[in-house]
């Protein structure tokens, strides 16, 4: 099952507390843990089983990269993961993937400070997009700030991928 929502909140039925997808730490989730998506503009509620795709054991991580050279997504073995760089950047940038193969989902928030901060991704990634060359695999920004990636992998193993359409302010 593809979860493919802006946020997650987890529910700490102990204490009543809910939490983005980027402040929930990585292997701390159980198959029965609860959480709460908005899918489509509606609520929805899954277990941990459910998002990770059986009952193997949540597959969520929320990890920093490395943006002071080449950027590479380590997804850890985590089926979804929310990547944040760890610093903003103002040159271009590979993206790569690494250890990916039982992933299906990420997000990644990054600030650019310079439109030079062309990202190239890898060739089985695709994008519908006026600031994506499709040749070239390449994504370049029209302006300044931090933006979310989101990507999910489809039946055939290709990446589609979103990226916000100007900075978050």
């Amino acid at each position: 099952m593809s979860f493919r929502s802006e946020f997650i909140r987890l529910f700490n039925e102990m204490i009543g507390q809910s939490k983005k997808i980027s402040e929930l730490p990585a292997g701390s989730f159980t198959t029965s843990t609860l959480f709460e998506a908005v899918e489509n503009g509606v609520n929805i509620k899954l277990t941990g089983a459910q998002i990770s795709g059986g009952p193997a054991g949540v597959t969520i991580g929320s990890i920093e990269v490395d943006t002071s050279g080449d950027i590479t997504l380590d997804f850890e073995g985590n089926a979804i993961v929310y990547f944040t760089g760890d610093a903003s950047f103002a040159g271009a940038k590979n993206v790569t993937l690494d250890n990916e193969t039982a992933s299906n989902e990420f997000y990644f928030e990054f600030e650019i400070t310079n439109v030079a901060a062309v990202l190239t991704f890898p060739n089985d990634f695709f994008m519908a997009d006026v600031r994506w060359d499709s040749g070239a695999k390449t994504w370049t920004p029209l302006d300044t700030g931090v933006y979310r990636a989101h990507a999910f992998k489809n039946f055939a193993s290709a990446w589609r991928l979103e990226i916000s359409q100007a900075p978050y302010v």
